[in-house]
């Protein structure tokens, strides 16, 4: 990817959190469309926790924004990860990148949207 398209894609309006070490080392970052769709998702293995962390960001972000529905194209890795943040597994999909055919697992969230604390009676 060109600097130019790097630019013009996170100018998009996408929400990106980055996640660093004690070192300013990264070890996971996440990107949210404003259609509540997860574009890109990554936690280095070796860091237990941040993937969660990270998810539990975007999702209250989400929430918090009025987004009903999270989804996501995962890879066949990162399945199970979704499937314990509460995800719903849909169809396998076959995508071609670059010559080469691989494939991913539509998946979706709904999310409930709290409602407005209701006025205390005096």
């Amino acid at each position: 990817m060109t600097p130019d398209a790097f630019l013009a894609r996170i100018g998009d309006g996408r929400v990106i959190w980055v996640a660093v070490d004690l070192h300013g080392r990264l070890v996971g970052f996440a990107e949210l469309g404003q259609d509540g769709h997860i574009d890109c998702f990554y936690c280095h293995p070796a860091r237990q926790g941040i993937g969660r962390a990270l998810f539990l960001l975007l999702e209250a972000w989400a929430k918090a924004h009025g987004i009903r529905k999270l989804s996501v194209e995962a890879s066949e890795g990162a399945r199970p990860f979704f499937l314990r943040m509460g995800f719903s597994c849909g169809e396998r999909r076959e995508i071609c990148r670059g010559g080469e055919m691989l494939h991913n697992w539509a998946m979706a969230k709904p999310l409930l949207l709290q409602a407005p604390a209701a006025p205390a009676l005096s």
